[in-house]
């Protein structure tokens, strides 16, 4: 897992320093990272980051307040976002138990999707929200981001996936009152089969959907509403399906180990493995090699 550069997130830096303790984090390249922290009892100043803070509190929080131009604001909850925009300066007081998510994204990185949604170079700014309801962002948080692996290579395509979308969703609903653009049609077939080849030549790394987004020349939202409209599923769902195929093969045709071929394939380990194998085809891979057949 690739570890964060505690001088490109000042927010990171200043958690790290403090009491809160670090469960995972990841850095997804181009300016953007996440995290998950726990806290109790402690006092946070953040002053003037060059990046943006999204975060989603998982449990407790109730006992936190944040200090901001002479107003103290309290409200946090489970389920309650909160949105540190660049620049800011901010002043938190946690006095019980908290655990929560931070998506870190620089300016260049927003300026980036922002250009390739509206296909025009547009400034945005992003709103400076403390405990809010927005149940679009904890759902996805809770349901997609914090039951993946972050260590796999499986999952990291889906974890990438997930940013894009939560920065999309602040660029929709919050930074600009614009719908997206809709889009027709799929991918053109060489742009597709550009695609497809970069695919299955890194089934057992972790492709982000942001690289498969570079190689068509397109904004990621762009990309995989065209990628589905063109294979029937998204990007990540489709990578799996992929390594799962490949491994089948491998497991009938080959004398090769589980668990390394769990590996190779980009699995976290042969426990891994064989729970998304059996989801797929209904039995376990050493049950499919013991049959020969599926």
């Amino acid at each position: 897992m690739s570890q964060l550069s505690h001088q490109d997130y000042l927010v990171f830096s200043q958690l790290n320093a403090s009491n809160a303790t670090l469960e995972q984090s990841v850095s997804l390249g181009s300016g953007v990272a996440a995290a998950v922290w726990s806290n109790a009892e402690d006092y946070v100043v953040y002053d003037g980051p060059a990046h943006h803070t999204l975060s989603c509190y998982l449990d407790g929080g109730y006992d936190i307040s944040r200090s901001s131009e002479g107003q103290r604001l309290t409200g946090g909850a489970p389920g309650k976002v909160c949105v540190m925009p660049q620049g800011h300066e901010s002043y938190w007081e946690v006095s019980g138990y908290l655990r929560f998510f931070h998506l870190y994204f620089d300016h260049n990185k927003l300026s980036e999707l922002t250009t390739r949604i509206w296909d025009r170079d547009q400034q945005v700014q992003m709103p400076d929200l403390t405990f809010e309801d927005i149940a679009w962002i904890d759902a996805l948080c809770r349901n997609v981001v914090m039951p993946l692996n972050w260590t796999s290579a499986a999952d990291r395509l889906t974890l990438s996936s997930a940013a894009d979308m939560l920065m999309t969703y602040l660029l929709q609903h919050y930074a600009r009152e614009k719908s997206l653009p809709d889009i027709s049609g799929g991918l053109a077939p060489h742009v597709k089969r550009q695609v497809l080849e970069y695919m299955h030549a890194h089934l057992g790394q972790g492709v982000r959907l942001e690289e498969l987004a570079d190689l068509a020349n397109l904004s990621s939202y762009h990309f995989a509403r065209m990628f589905k409209q063109s294979l029937g599923e998204p990007p990540h769902r489709y990578m799996t399906e992929l390594r799962l195929q490949k491994a089948r093969r491998q497991v009938l045709e080959s004398k090769v180990s589980l668990k390394d071929l769990a590996l190779e394939l980009g699995f976290n380990d042969q426990s891994h493995f064989g729970k998304k194998f059996k989801q797929r085809f209904g039995v376990s891979p050493a049950q499919a090699r013991r049959s020969e057949k599926l």
